[in-house]
């Protein structure tokens, strides 16, 4: 039975098969035909939050709806910081002088640094 899902509706007819009338864990698996793990799982599961116990694979808890958000901003904060740090390192290069030398441009650590070319211009 690996990678098998199972409906919402499912999941919660088992679990009111064990909580509402009283059917042990190990039998009700056995009447449904899941292993004894899985059933306990669904159980924790609704028993942390009954509301929003067994979502679905396209809805998420709004703490995942959150954290992924906060990961996309990350991620835009990240090349944006990036951007600037470019750009810093090239005006740099610029106010010492250095424009009409060839230059390229190496991250390092992170940080843009003017690697200046030897040929002559």
């Amino acid at each position: 039975m690996v990678g098998v899902s199972f409906a919402r509706e499912f999941k919660m007819e088992a679990v009111r098969l064990v909580r509402d009338r009283g059917v042990s864990v190990a039998q009700a698996c056995r009447d449904i035909g899941v292993h004894e793990n899985v059933l306990r799982k669904w159980l924790r599961s609704f028993d942390d939050d009954p509301g929003r116990a067994f979502p679905g694979h396209s809805v998420m808890k709004p703490e995942q709806a959150e954290i992924e958000r906060l990961r996309r901003e990350v991620q835009k904060l990240k090349a944006k910081r990036d951007i600037i740090k470019k750009a810093a390192a090239l005006l740099l290069a610029c106010r010492c002088g250095f424009e009409n030398r060839h230059f390229a441009m190496t991250d390092r650590v992170g940080v843009a640094v003017p690697v200046f070319d030897r040929r002559q211009t």
